[in-house]
């Protein structure tokens, strides 16, 4: 429904402006005191799914007003208004802020045409992000997509010089240490750290994609290109280029400063935003001595010179956390005594792996000069026990259970502490779950020697590769099993399947083909599968492909999967080589079912179940990491580590695996990278 000539509250909606992923812009008068406005709405006609998509992103309008109504500083985008109300029975949802006519950064950077920034002027830009950036993280709030875009300028100073106003906190995050529940990867691709990716974004997240940002700026193109699946590998695993090679006029301090604002680790990398932009500032030839001004809001410390200088953050407590693997699966609650006799609350997320770091920002010491608090950054420990292993079933908590309130145990920090908790108390079938335990080993052993013995075939085979290093080919498999340990409950999996799925030279021998149902192919360093509509008005098949050898029972796994086109595709499981097995499939809405086919190519479907989940990063080119964990007849679905569905059927006990495309509406392209099994 257009809007231009209606009065919604107070305001009278002029012209559309713009649109974006939470709704449309529109440019409206406050005629009280005949002011221009910018109103951002969300109407709930805007889905086919009231429920589900329209909910979550009033939730995220709601995050952004409430994030933004308590932040006052110069380069914010201060918020005027916010209401939920209808018109012409069409739920409405807006918040007004001033209206820019000048637009978004990234609109001046395309009006100034190809020519780069100097130096100067990018260290210009970075601090002002910086700042507010700053402000922000002291308010406990992670902004999570800094971009070009969502910066909007302000020209009346200088129009070649503009001022910077962070905008757009749609998917701003509150630090908290007590949060118990999970975080998805949303933000932008191209701006987006590891441990974002992974759903745990932490302040250094939102200094990594300044620091993407701020190499755009120098270079004229951002480090990592291409597909969804590319960047996405490229994030996780790729070093940038060292900008001063794509531009020769950058000093190499430039260099050293981005590279370590871009830290696959967010603990390498500058203790906060203001620094790593201090650090860019003096990287600038001869500038190494200036001091850095700072904005009156942002709180500061006058120095005898006169100047404002930021104020010092607090020293960081680090320490190990105890606890044993059944505890971490239910995501505990923990209390903590640090030094002085200080007590904070803090909460393992469900699912933490052994050697997981977590990250309270502003739980550490106290800044002697007024400065934001350091971190207390805990080291997770399993212990080593025997007690009857949890069910398989995940714990975290969702909407419909409640929260975990036990009590539990307080733990002493003194000095560089060890912070243990208590083990849960021993529960029946010890004895069963020995046996169990032996059968699970001597069968783990057999499955490592195997891949083991197949990983070294497979790099003695390779053309160009060592045939006398047999040594070095062992080691680095371990260190791949090593490297990836089972995160399904209950973790004691071993690493069977690991492809990339950049191309098929990794030995598991992927379909490649195009019939009248679509097509399988690597293209881009991914796996492509293309599913085509098909005549007729009859459930359509789709197009699935996998691994010509990959006959699994009990087992867990997951892949990496991006819908780049049309409606969703997913997994299937235990196919008896006939055409009949399990499904798991996700759409771009959202939704997902589950189920069994039979019968394909043709195929006819049995849904199992079906529903949605905000777990689901919806949309074209988003990421979700699908999985599922077959254990006998129970089945368990995972999105982006968080169990969405669980299910019991007998129908098949084994088979292969694969992956596939669905056709709903239309033609379907689905991507996949990174397939694993842990057997």
């Amino acid at each position: 429904m257009r809007l231009e000539g209606k009065q919604i509250g107070r305001y009278r909606f002029e012209l559309l402006i713009g649109r974006g992923a939470m709704g449309e812009v529109y440019l409206a008068v406050d005629p009280r005191i005949q002011q221009q406005v910018a109103v951002k709405v969300l109407q709930a006609e805007t889905s086919a799914y009231p429920a589900t998509n329209v909910a979550r992103e009033a939730e995220r309008f709601r995050r952004e007003a409430s994030a933004i109504a308590n932040l006052r500083h110069p380069h914010i985008v201060p918020l005027y208004d916010y209401n939920e109300t209808s018109i012409d029975e069409a739920a409405i949802t807006y918040l007004v802020i001033p209206y820019y006519k000048e637009g978004s950064f990234a609109s001046w950077l395309r009006r100034r045409g190809s020519d780069l920034l100097s130096m100067e002027d990018v260290v210009y830009f970075v601090q002002q992000a910086a700042d507010a950036l700053q402000y922000a993280h002291s308010r406990q709030v992670i902004h999570r997509d800094v971009k070009p875009s969502n910066f909007l300028i302000d020209t009346s100073e200088n129009p070649n010089r503009p001022n910077l106003l962070l905008a757009d906190f749609g998917i701003s995050k509150f630090a908290s240490a007590t949060t118990a529940s999970g975080t998805q990867s949303l933000g932008t691709l191209t701006y987006m750290p590891p441990e974002q990716l992974n759903g745990r974004p932490t302040y250094a997240s939102d200094q990594y994609a300044l620091a993407i940002m701020a190499y755009e700026l120098l270079v004229g193109h951002p480090p990592f290109e291409g597909p969804p699946p590319v960047v996405i590998r490229q994030h996780m695993e790729d070093q940038p280029q060292p900008p001063s090679i794509l531009n020769p006029g950058l000093p190499r301090a430039i260099d050293n400063v981005l590279l370590r604002a871009l830290e696959k680790k967010a603990e390498n990398r500058y203790p906060t935003i203001s620094e790593f932009a201090r650090a860019l500032q003096q990287a600038l030839p001869g500038t190494s001595d200036i001091p850095k001004i700072q904005p009156e809001s942002s709180g500061g410390e006058l120095q005898r010179s006169g100047e404002v200088r930021e104020p010092q953050k607090g020293s960081d407590i680090r320490a190990t956390l105890r606890i044993s693997p059944a505890e971490a699966q239910g995501g505990p609650y923990r209390m903590v005594n640090l030094p002085g006799g200080r007590q904070v609350t803090v909460t393992v997320h469900a699912n933490a792996y052994n050697g997981q770091v977590l990250d309270f920002p502003g739980l550490g010491e106290s800044s002697p000069s007024g400065g934001p608090a350091g971190n207390l950054i805990l080291t997770l420990s399993f212990e080593q026990q025997e007690q009857t292993p949890p069910p398989l079933q995940s714990t975290w908590p969702n909407a419909d259970t409640q929260p975990n309130v036990a009590p539990q145990p307080k733990a002493d920090i003194p000095g560089m502490p060890i912070v243990k908790a208590l083990p849960p108390d021993n529960q029946d079938g010890t004895k069963r779950y020995k046996r169990n335990q032996r059968t699970i080993a001597i069968a783990s052993g057999i499955m490592l020697v195997l891949l083991v013995l197949a990983l070294v075939f497979y790099a003695v085979s390779r053309p160009g590769s060592n045939a006398g290093n047999g040594t070095v080919t062992v080691d680095a498999t371990a260190t791949i099993i090593a490297q990836n340990p089972d995160p399904y409950p209950p973790m004691n999996r071993t690493l069977a399947f690991f492809d990339p799925l950049s191309d098929n030279s990794h030995g598991y021998n992927w379909t490649e083909n195009s019939n009248n149902l679509g097509t399988c192919a690597f293209t881009g360093e991914a796996y492509h599968v293309i599913a085509i509509p098909q005549p007729g008005t009859g459930p359509q098949p789709g197009k699935g492909c996998g691994p010509s050898s990959s006959n699994f029972s009990d087992f867990a796994s997951q892949v990496q999967m991006t819908i780049v086109k049309g409606d969703g595709g997913g997994l299937f499981f235990r196919d008896d080589g006939k055409g009949n097995g399990y499904y798991f499939f996700i759409g771009q809405d959202g939704t997902y079912r589950y189920g069994i086919y039979n019968n394909c190519d043709k195929c006819t479907f049995r849904t199992l179940g079906s529903s949605s989940s905000t777990a689901i990063n919806t949309g074209l080119n988003q990421s979700n990491l699908v999985a599922v964990v077959a254990s006998g007849s129970t089945i368990y679905l995972y999105v982006n580590h968080q169990n969405i569905a669980n299910v019991s059927d007998s129908g098949y006990n084994e088979g292969r695996i694969g992956v596939f495309a669905s056709v709903v509406n239309g033609s379907t392209e689905v991507v996949f990278s990174n397939a694993k099994v842990w057997t």
